[in-house]
């Protein structure tokens, strides 16, 4: 567009800003200079957090053992980053968020009502799950070093203020905290574990640690918990662009991402586990066993840092998300204003800690949901699309991928099957969250070739020849 010299020109963002102006519109190339080092760190981050400290302490109280812990869940998160790395490679090409991407697959309006819907529900659970867990290991952390027991429900209070803050400036905010949290958290944890080691009453020798178990004959428990935390991180495949409609290069976005999960991952398991394990394994929380074997002013003050680090850097990305997801479902509303509606809406849930603390029940309903949504996403996505969509039309809400009023049958019809195969067809023991992956997807595929099959033998054109043209 070409101005007069005395016209105004419309004021354009500053790339330097710290606070994001973009919702859900496609980011500029401007805009689009993160690299892997930023995408490592978010992940990294979002991977040490309290609730994967709690949660991999729980399972050695269950009767796992610590090196069985570490491998399940390091397992698990590398095989859900298959599906999740290639959705985000849809907002290195496009730079448009994951729930836009998803219009792709499930229609404008079925993007709105079923995929930010979920994903936004699934960020406020999280968001009380972690602050929750967060704040109860700061309860005692307090209490031990100041004698004092602050109530929940203050401590959740401030630290979604200050996580809301992150959220809502966006996602150069996001990357700068995750830039100089971790390596600060490393150095606390790695403090923290030379005086437990060095503790008197810790007793476990290094060379046994990872032997360390309650019990024996864990299979099915083994099996239990591999499909729910795989479960879990399904959660993020809607989302998973956000992260990566930033960046340019596909290769850095793979090489960030994997690093990140891999050191997450171990990090987070292996603290969580050996932590509860030197504590005998009788307490499933971390911070409790730290408290109990280490008293000194210093190691409160570190656990204290490393409670509130773990908050702010995973709870600031459960908001980010969930406020472009609730963006997404009002449009027009801003992303801002969005991301505020969800820390209120997520403090809320703070107060009904008993349905928060059904961890495994609650990842099992979200493998049961979003599974089969990976499943169509993945299938829609790489197999049937080749990786081309036409980003005008995904903005446009009377263009080609509103289907049939805003939805596509096809993917309601093999939501709602891969949801049903889920909980009433799959054995419990297996890996269900996997299987329904797979079935929904082949079965989303082979119903949209015959439906493509059936208009080309009718001589129409089918909406998906219309909706597959790639943009060159």
């Amino acid at each position: 567009m070409t101005y007069r010299k005395d016209t105004p020109r419309p004021a354009q963002p500053n790339p330097r800003e710290l606070a994001e102006p973009f919702g859900i519109e496609t980011v500029p190339e401007i805009f689009r200079a993160a690299r892997w080092y930023d995408i490592f760190n978010i992940v990294v981050n979002y991977l040490i957090n309290p609730g994967t400290l709690i949660t991999a302490g729980m399972a050695v109280v269950a009767g796992l053992p610590v090196w069985v812990v570490i491998a399940v869940q390091a397992g698990a998160i590398f095989v859900s980053m298959i599906p999740y790395l290639l959705m985000a490679g849809a907002g290195v090409r496009y730079g448009l968020p994951g729930q836009v991407i998803c219009r792709s697959a499930f229609g404008i309006q079925g993007s709105r009502y079923i995929t930010s819907l979920l994903r936004m529900l699934c960020s406020v659970y999280w968001f009380a799950f972690q602050t929750l867990a967060g704040a109860m290991a700061l309860q005692v952390v307090i209490k031990a070093g100041l004698g004092i027991e602050l109530p929940l429900a203050a401590i959740a209070v401030g630290f979604a203020i200050i996580q809301a803050l992150v959220a809502v400036s966006g996602y150069r905010s996001l990357c700068q905290l995750g830039c100089w949290s971790f390596p600060l958290k490393l150095v606390l944890f790695s403090y923290l574990f030379y005086l437990l080691f060095n503790a008197p009453q810790q007793s476990l020798l290094p060379e046994d640690l990872l032997l360390f178990s309650t019990q024996s004959g864990n299979d099915i428990a083994i099996w239990l918990w591999a499909n729910a935390i795989f479960a879990s991180t399904l959660s993020l495949i809607t989302d998973a662009a956000d992260f990566t409609r930033h960046m340019k290069s596909h290769r850095e976005m793979w090489f960030g991402s994997l690093l990140g999960a891999a050191t997450g991952t171990l990090l987070g398991a292996a603290f969580g586990a050996c932590i509860v394990a030197m504590g005998g394994g009788t307490e499933a929380n971390p911070f409790a066993v730290l408290t109990t074997m280490i008293s000194s002013p210093v190691a409160l003050l570190a656990m204290a840092l490393v409670i509130i680090l773990d908050n702010w850097t995973i709870n600031a990305i459960n908001l980010y998300t969930g406020g472009l997801s609730l963006c997404n479902l009002t449009e027009g509303w801003g992303r801002r204003v969005t991301t505020w509606l969800i820390t209120i809406l997520a403090l809320l849930l703070c107060l009904l800690p008993d349905t928060v603390w059904s961890i495994q029940q609650m990842m099992t309903a979200m493998g049961a949901l979003f599974a089969p949504v990976t499943g169509i996403l993945i299938t829609d996505y790489i197999v049937l699309r080749k990786q081309c969509l036409d980003p005008i039309e995904l903005l446009n809400p009377n263009g080609c991928y509103r289907f049939f009023y805003g939805f596509n049958p096809q993917a309601l019809v093999w939501l709602l099957a891969g949801y049903a195969a889920h909980e009433w067809l799959l054995d419990e023991v297996a890996l269900r969250s996997v299987v329904t992956l797979l079935l929904t997807g082949c079965g989303y595929a082979v119903t949209s070739w015959l439906v493509q099959y059936a208009f080309n033998i009718s001589g129409q054109k089918s909406p998906q020849q219309w909706t597959t043209r790639c943009l060159k």
